[in-house]
């Protein structure tokens, strides 16, 4: 029955993006000769400068038709996993005005990055669990070890190039990253890049290339989001740590509260004094006494080469 559910929502999802696209070609203005042979998805800027004039000729008379096709298009592209999403968030900016084309960007991305998720959920979570077990198994456990913070590290991830958004998209589900973080972690991480590329097509006319997007400064731009992605992690376990309790500032006899993660879960010992705090931590985290700052860095660092391994181990044969 469980099979039978997954095959027809597998056709409905593929039925919905054909007649989508369908209803879009029905719907849009009659071109002429020299209109249609550009009215395809770019592969290249040249192709979407002139789709873009193309677009432009038609969206005073037509405006919603366009915004709609743009939509449509953008979000079947991230479905499917579907190069030439980057020319489109640049025609965007190209067309519409700059908070309507990142509201535009963003809200395709993560709708089609939910959708993709499914997909995989659907087809590749089971294959990839029959064939490797073990693998599977190591990789959730480390993601339920991080699942508190899993919003902040989708926003890393989607803000830096590190892994491609077509293998976060594919991979999250696999090792369960659950899909409200994913959801929200995809709709404010690609908002940086985004607003690269729309800032680019307001420029459409004089770019060469996708080269001449990137900049000193972007680049500046994104590092300076993917740190600010990370603070409330490291603000949240300075706080929480006992390593941000100063023995100075705090008389030896105090109250303290300690932290430890069990089978995946943040769990508090609750007001414990100095001399049975040490007793009710577990016996390797009363040997632990990593700084904050480093466990920080290397949880992220741990999430990103699990998300590495399986793309070593999956897609790479």
């Amino acid at each position: 029955m469980i099979e039978r559910q997954k095959v027809l929502l597998l056709g409905g999802i593929f039925t919905t993006a054909i007649s989508l696209l369908i209803a879009l070609y029905l719907r849009f203005p009659e071109l002429n000769p020299d209109e249609r042979q550009h009215f395809k998805l770019p592969k290249n800027m040249e192709d979407a400068k002139q789709l873009g004039l193309v677009l432009s000729t038609y969206k005073e008379q037509h405006y919603y038709t366009v915004l709609g096709g743009i939509l449509v298009v953008y979000i079947l592209l991230q479905s499917f996993a579907i190069p030439g999403s980057i020319f489109l968030s640049i025609l965007s900016g190209y067309l519409f005005s700059f908070p309507l084309a990142l509201l535009l960007v963003c809200t395709c991305s993560a709708v089609g990055a939910v959708i993709c998720y499914l997909l995989s959920y659907l087809i590749g979570r089971n294959l990839v669990t029959r064939y490797w077990p073990d693998r599977v198994r190591k990789w959730q456990i480390q993601i339920s070890n991080h699942r508190e913070h899993l919003l902040n590290y989708i926003i890393f991830l989607r803000v830096t190039p590190f892994l491609p958004n077509w293998f976060i998209n594919i991979a999250s589900p696999v090792i369960d990253v659950p899909l409200s973080p994913f959801f929200w972690g995809t709709f404010l991480g690609v908002a940086p890049p985004s607003f690269v590329f729309i800032q680019t097509g307001k420029t459409l006319e004089k770019m060469t290339s996708t080269d001449a997007t990137w900049s000193w400064g972007s680049v500046a731009l994104l590092a300076v989001f993917a740190v600010l992605s990370l603070l409330p992690v490291f603000f949240k376990k300075s706080w929480e740590s006992p390593n941000a309790l100063n023995s100075h500032s705090v008389p030896s006899n105090h109250v303290r509260r300690y932290l430890w993660r069990n089978e995946g879960r943040w769990r508090a010992s609750a007001l414990l004094s100095d001399e049975h705090a040490d007793r009710a931590l577990l016996p390797d985290q009363q040997a632990d006494r990593t700084p904050t700052r480093l466990k920080i860095s290397l949880t992220s660092v741990g999430w990103l080469l699990t998300a590495s391994d399986i793309y070593m181990s999956v897609i790479v044969p």
